[in-house]
This record gives C-alpha cells, structure tokens and sequence, in this order.
C-alpha cells in the first residue's frame, strides 16, 4: 500500500484552480445578486404605478359631472357617500430634482394638498403627450381613457431603461 501523499507542487497546483473556481462562483452570485436588486426594484414600481392607474379609473367610474378636461389635467365631480367632490387629477405636476424630468400624477380633493397616485412618468414620444382621452373629444366626455408611460427603474442608476405604458379606461356611469 502506498502512502506517499501529494507533492507540494500538486497542492499549489490544486489550490489555485480551487481558488479560480471559488472567484467564478462568487463573481456569478454577485451579478445575481444585483440584477435580483433590479429586478425587485422594477417590480415594485411597476406595481405601485398600477395601483395608482386601477385607483384613477376607479373613482372616475362613479364621475356624475367632468368639469374641466385636459389632456394632463381632469377635473370631475364624484359622489362619495351621498356628497358631491370636486376630484383634480393632475398628471403634469414636475417630480422634484433629481428626477425634474419625469412628472407624477396627483389626486386631490376640492383643491387640498395633491396626493400622488402614479410617479415617475415620462413622455411618450414627441407629440403624444396626453394622459387622458376622452370620447366624444367635444362636449361632455362618455369614455375617458388613461395612458402613462411609468419609468420602471424605480430610481435607481443602473437600473432599466425602458418605459411600462400603462393604459385603462372607463365608460363615466353617471354623466346625465
């Protein structure tokens, strides 16, 4: 029986290539890790965009009266719980630096502070920038249609660079 072990030379030689190896691994579980981060990031802000979308066009369900209707700002009247509400949806409030190119999507009530529903929208194309449609275009609207184009890196550098377009739409139930 041979009991002669391994050389030193055998022993460097494997301890290299099991370092090589342990410096791959951690290489691949380090990209992981930060395209996970991203991922998550994405994710989030794709779900807090459409809560916000889901929530506009809910409440716009309920409108008895579109008061002032622009293609960024949308002013109707909701009754809630038997009262009538004066609800601004306003789309083309500026985000804060350093995001001032990117615009959110606020809700308020009879002219009190702005709540923000959708953040981080930015302009589709050149000449589209439109949030609300509506149908008939004159007149008191019938159909109104919502359309965002939401940055989907959740601010974060490094992140993607594309946009979500989030479109919805409803018929106004109670418009007379």
């Amino acid at each position: 029986m041979d009991e002669r072990g391994f050389t030193l030379v055998e022993l460097l030689v494997g301890m290299t290539i099991l370092v090589g190896v342990m410096m791959a691994t951690f290489s691949v579980l380090d990209d992981s890790t930060r395209i996970a981060s991203r991922d998550n990031e994405r994710s989030s802000a794709i779900d807090e965009a459409r809560v916000g979308v889901d929530r506009m066009v809910r409440e716009l369900r309920h409108a008895r009266q579109v008061t002032t209707a622009t293609p960024q700002v949308l002013n109707v009247t909701v009754l809630r719980r038997g009262i009538d509400q004066q609800v601004e949806f306003n789309c083309s409030t500026t985000m804060p630096a350093p995001d001032n190119a990117l615009r959110r999507c606020t809700r308020s009530v009879a002219g009190g502070p702005g709540e923000v529903l959708v953040d981080r929208i930015r302009t589709i194309g050149t000449s589209d920038t439109s949030a609300f449609t509506y149908t008939p275009s004159t007149g008191t609207p019938r159909h109104v249609a919502v359309r965002l184009a939401v940055a989907v890196d959740g601010g974060k550098k490094g992140g993607y660079r594309e946009s979500l377009v989030l479109t919805d739409g409803t018929r106004l139930r109670n418009v007379p």
